[in-house]
């Protein structure tokens, strides 16, 4: 009897420490490779010369990455480079000004899929578009808090699979969507801490699936919001929308 107890002990030990080994194999599997980077390059100085800046607030890569565009806030200007820093073109005349391709401190750029290049004109109250060289297309936006209109123009992105785009204004407490050529879809948000709500909105992105991301700054957060079509409305956030929809909202972004 003893060396049955013995035996059936063995096999318990033996069958634990295979649960053991097999559970720390799959942990060590699932455990991510550690990413390192090394430094590749850089470029600029303070000035208003080419390749210079003067409080540049964003940097964005066109889709195929050869090519990188800063709007170099204070110069009044958007500026082209080569993924590497080589200077390409730059356009707006260093100067604030209203007028078509010209800038009062550009704040934040995108590229869509095409290889336009989609401004945040904040003291314009606008957003601008061009083709990759600069070249002027459309404009939409002025002053103001009803659709289209902006107080405080900030981030911007543009969705890499329909091109709509969007845009936050820090003191309108908003986050607004527009078609590529400028059309009004929908905007939402208001001041206040709850879900939904912003306090000086700033940077925004959106991913493959339409999720859209934004830092709520003066709330210390980063809300996701993603589309669902329903027929009805169901919260008064939601009710703002011009189209029938609901936005889920999560305060924080999760893995």
């Amino acid at each position: 009897m003893m060396t049955m107890y013995i035996i059936i002990l063995l096999t318990v030990s033996s069958v634990v420490a295979f649960v053991a080994i097999a559970s720390a194999q799959q942990q060590k599997q699932q455990q991510p490779e550690q990413e390192n980077y090394s430094f590749l390059t850089k470029w600029g100085s303070e000035g208003s010369g080419p390749g210079q800046f003067m409080g540049q607030n964003d940097v964005v890569p066109s889709e195929e990455g050869n090519y990188i565009f800063v709007p170099d806030y204070e110069n009044h200007r958007v500026q082209k480079f080569t993924s590497n820093g080589t200077y390409v073109i730059e356009w707006g005349s260093g100067s604030e000004s209203s007028a078509d391709g010209e800038f009062d401190n550009p704040h934040s750029v995108d590229v869509d899929s095409s290889g336009n290049v989609y401004v945040s004109d904040k003291d314009n109250h606008r957003i601008q578009k061009f083709s990759s060289n600069g070249t002027f297309i459309t404009k939409w936006g002025t002053e103001g808090v009803g659709d289209g209109q902006f107080t405080h123009l900030h981030g911007i992105t543009v969705d890499p699979s329909s091109g709509d785009v969007y845009a936050t204004d820090t003191e309108n407490f908003n986050v607004q969507k527009f078609d590529a050529n400028g059309n009004f879809i929908t905007k939402w948000g208001s001041e206040g801490a709850g879900d939904g709500q912003f306090s000086e909105p700033e940077g925004i992105d959106v991913d493959s699936l339409d999720n859209v991301y934004v830092a709520d700054t003066g709330n210390f957060r980063i809300q996701v919001f993603g589309l669902t079509n329903v027929t009805t409305s169901t919260t008064s956030f939601a009710a703002e929308l011009k189209s029938n929809c609901q936005i889920n909202i999560r305060a924080v972004c999760q893995q």
